[in-house]
């Protein structure tokens, strides 16, 4: 038997596994690379994305709300009856103020 077909096994076993540790490596490069994106404040634990300001208000998920907020593009500024699984759901309007003013979209 050929040396290098008795090995085929072995390395058909550990290609997975070398192509997981590959995938590992460059999702850490990733994430070092995405804090510029993200704004953070690790003392209060809040990451957001500023495209959830541009984030469609109504593709909801989870229960709508009266005291909810969302920021509208169109008016740029933050209006009552968001839902609040939604990335455009704001839990109060100074919360939507603070997070999407100045935002373009």
């Amino acid at each position: 038997m050929n040396a290098i077909a008795s090995r085929r096994p072995l390395l058909i076993m550990l290609l997975p596994a070398i192509l997981l540790y590959l995938r590992g490596a460059c999702a850490f490069k990733d994430v070092e690379a995405r804090r510029d994106i993200l704004e953070c404040d690790r003392r209060r634990y809040t990451c957001f994305y500023p495209e959830a300001c541009d984030c469609n208000p109504r593709f909801g998920f989870g229960l709508r709300s009266q005291n909810a907020y969302y920021y509208s593009a169109r008016t740029r500024g933050c209006l009552p009856g968001a839902f609040l699984g939604n990335c455009n759901g704001f839990r109060s309007m100074r919360e939507c103020l603070s997070r999407c003013s100045g935002w373009r979209g």
